[in-house]
């Protein structure tokens, strides 16, 4: 009986100790709030920019437009001539020199008397023209002595000959070599339609006594141009006709006709695009207008070239009206919150080029309450936002050259499946889990929080190219406890996010199988109670230690914010200032760089010699610490008041890292341009949360949900801005004495991200 009681006893208590742990935890378990899960995720979208390209040119023989860059495009086109004439040219009549053949004129003596006084050829004009003057290929062989003429004459359609009736005449003008001679008039004679006779006209030169002496012209009886001609020779008289063997000349002629476009088929000439010119209301006007040619030039000068089917060149007065656009990417950000919209940034970077500039901007069909800011000035209802074409419309009276822009917007949390067979591991096991069937294309990134809401592990996946399983091996060291695992996706127009929680416990021995009496098990209950107790104790110091981690984290992220003075981007090659934005009242002192470098350039291999295996190199320096931290092609330089965190260093590479990501491709292709660089200050606030040191101003949303600390922080910058008459507020004046407290400085953050608290931004250099 005795010992039935004590069984009982002893039974009753290990009850009362298993119940006390059960419903009584020494253990403090933190709980992961979900509104805290955030990841920002930079995007690239396009964006359109239309002006118009309007001008006038005079005295042209082709179109010149100059466009703002190569990747500018020409959408419509409108031109109006006036004053369209014919250009004085070269019109060749017979031009093959290969075959060598010449005839010649000469006076030979003594006796036999020999000569052949001229050489004649048919000129066949077909429209009313002004002669300039001829040429002709020859040469005087031996300078045969005397002064030829050459000669404009009447054509005899009977005889196929020269008339007699001299229109032109001028002094041979030929050499000893054999080449092309200019024989011009001093007048242009006007010549209407019907035939000609150019002729070499050598009467009354003197006679001359060596034998093959005289004025050669070449002729071509192979292949002419024109076989139709006719040619002949005067000795004592003209000589019958020859046809198809004309002599070797052109003409300098100018079409002296009315014109009008269509009849000389007018064309513009766009690389490999032709476009007619039609008929303007009078002679010599033309009009041309074509819609949609969106021409990519791939050029910045471009030519457009003007035809006819009667001359080479035409002269000509234009007014001109280009449509032209200009398609480019800019940077975005989506914000991924855990039971939230996804909210949409985009920074576009607009440039006036004209008096009619308009920038459109397509954004994906599933965003909706769509915000345009102009220098943080909402300007909404100045754009046009068309619902049913997706699009933005900045109009030309809204656009200012190198504003800061910001285009929002939301769309929905799209959901997509996880598939998880096993949520309990031990410690040293391998969690994992995948994407379930068919998941969305685009990036995945994978975050676990470990129990006590710190990030444990990252890492990305991009589908389809990857396969759709991630894990993680458990280190023996882990804490016990729930662990969520956040899955973020983001295919550039649409995210989401899903999340799941998963148990982990330490590995330990499995008991074997027992047969032993009532008693020697609640004995064991007891025992293993009380140690459970035990555990319970240095697992709470344990979580009590890591808390204190996390608040001493918080601290030293909140002073390496307050001890940063400057951000540098340096192009490592030139050693070109990129970006640069101060954090101090007083500007960068380039003295200050200049010793920095001068001390790096001193330490040489000593300093070299320990950072072999980092990227980073950090310098005390007067009154400051500089950080240098290259990747790649990208050199950051930041300057604080005191020695940073290694959080703060791990950060500073993961910034250089995101400028190389986005920027590398511009650095390496850096020709002078500073613009596109000013957006890296978008990663320097997501990467170092730097809009903490912006002045702000503070929006209510009555909707939005405020944890009473949250609401406390509020009204005291509220009371602030109001007794000391601010129109905005610096988040350091709210710190107790200035200094950094880890649970306000928290709470300004989460106001930030929230929206209530506005950070207002500058222009940085």
């Amino acid at each position: 009986m005795r010992n039935n009681k004590i069984i009982q006893e002893v039974l009753i208590l290990g009850i009362f100790i298993f119940m006390f742990i059960t419903f009584f935890p020494i253990v403090e378990v933190r709980s992961l709030d979900y509104e805290d899960i955030t990841f920002n995720i930079s995007a690239i979208f396009p964006l359109q920019h239309d002006a118009v390209k309007k001008g006038s040119q005079t005295e042209n023989v082709s179109i010149q437009v100059d466009l703002p860059s190569e990747s500018w495009n020409i959408k419509d086109m409108e031109l109006n001539f006036t004053q369209i004439n014919f250009e004085p040219e070269v019109k060749i009549i017979e031009n093959n020199t290969l075959h060598g053949t010449y005839k010649r004129v000469y006076n030979k003596n003594p006796s036999p008397e020999q000569h052949i006084f001229a050489q004649a050829v048919q000129l066949n004009i077909e429209d009313p023209s002004l002669i300039y003057g001829v040429y002709i290929y020859g040469y005087n062989y031996l300078s045969h002595p005397g002064s030829p003429f050459i000669q404009l004459q009447g054509f005899d359609t009977i005889n196929k000959q020269p008339n007699g009736t001299v229109f032109r005449s001028v002094a041979l003008n030929m050499s000893d070599s054999a080449d092309w001679y200019l024989q011009k008039f001093d007048v242009p004679i006007l010549l209407n339609p019907g035939n000609y006779s150019v002729v070499l006209n050598g009467m009354g030169i003197p006679t001359y006594t060596e034998t093959n002496a005289g004025f050669y012209w070449a002729y071509n009886e192979i292949d002419p141009l024109d076989n139709n001609l006719y040619t002949s020779e005067f000795i004592d008289d003209w000589s019958t006709s020859v046809i198809g063997e004309p002599f070797l000349y052109k003409i300098i002629q100018k079409l002296n006709t009315t014109i009008y476009p269509e009849a000389i088929n007018m064309t513009a000439e766009l690389d490999t695009q032709s476009f007619p010119v039609s008929n303007g209301n009078g002679h010599g006007k033309g009009y041309l207008k074509r819609d949609e040619i969106n021409y990519h030039a791939n050029k910045q000068n471009v030519e457009i070239r003007i035809k006819n089917n009667k001359t080479q060149h035409l002269r000509f007065n234009i007014d001109y009206n280009f449509n032209i656009y200009n398609i480019y990417n800019v940077t975005g950000i989506s914000t991924i919150k855990y039971n939230d919209s996804i909210e949409w940034k985009v920074f576009p970077e607009i440039t006036r080029y004209s008096n009619n500039d308009t920038v459109r901007f397509n954004y994906p069909k599933n965003w909706d309450n769509i915000q345009v800011t102009k220098n943080s000035v909402n300007i909404t209802s100045e754009v046009i936002i068309d619902s049913l074409q997706n699009r933005i419309i900045i109009p030309n009276n809204t656009i200012q050259s190198d504003a800061e822009w910001i285009i929002s917007g939301f769309s929905p949390n799209l959901p997509f499946n996880l598939n998880a067979p096993i949520l309990e591991f031990t410690t040293g096991q391998e969690l994992s889990f995948s994407l379930g069937t068919n998941p969305f294309s685009g990036k995945y990134t994978f975050k676990l929080y470990d129990p006590l809401g710190f990030l444990e592990f990252q890492t990305e996946k991009n589908i389809p190219q990857d396969d759709t399983i991630f894990s993680y091996n458990i280190p023996a060291s882990a804490i016990e406890g729930e662990y969520t695992a956040f899955i973020f996706w983001n295919n550039g127009t649409d995210a989401g996010v899903e999340s799941i929680t998963f148990s982990i416990i330490y590995a330990g021995i499995i008991p074997q199988e027992f047969d032993f009496s009532l008693l020697i098990l609640i004995g064991l209950i007891s025992i293993g109670s009380v140690a459970t107790m035990s555990t319970g104790y240095v697992v709470t110091k344990k979580v009590k230690s890591n808390k204190r981690d996390k608040l001493n984290l918080i601290l030293e992220k909140c002073n390496d914010i307050m001890n940063l003075k400057y951000i540098i981007v340096l192009d490592p090659k030139t050693g070109i200032d990129l970006f640069s934005q101060s954090f101090e009242k007083k500007q960068l002192d380039p003295t200050l760089i200049a010793g920095f470098l001068q001390a790096i350039h001193n330490f040489g291999d000593e300093v070299l010699e320990g950072v072999k295996e980092s990227k980073t190199i950090k310098v005390e320096y007067k009154d400051s610490i500089i950080v240098m931290t290259d990747f790649i092609n990208v050199r950051l330089i930041t300057i604080l008041k005191s020695n940073p965190s290694k959080n703060f260093l791990y950060s500073l590479e993961s910034l250089a890292y995101h400028i190389y990501k986005y920027y590398g491709k511009l650095i390496d292709n850096f020709k002078g341009t500073l613009k596109p660089f000013r957006s890296i200050s978008k990663l320097v606030e997501s990467d170092l949360e730097v809009s903490f040191r912006y002045p702000m101003t503070i929006k209510i949303n009555k909707s939005m949900k405020l944890s009473q600390p949250e609401k406390q922080i509020v009204k005291r910058a509220l009371d602030l801005m109001k007794e000391n008459r601010f129109s905005y507020f610096y988040a350091v004046y709210l710190l107790p004495e200035n200094n950094c407290n880890p649970s306000d400085y928290d709470i300004i953050l989460k106001l930030i991200k929230k929206g209530v608290f506005q950070p207002i931004r500058k222009d940085y250099e």
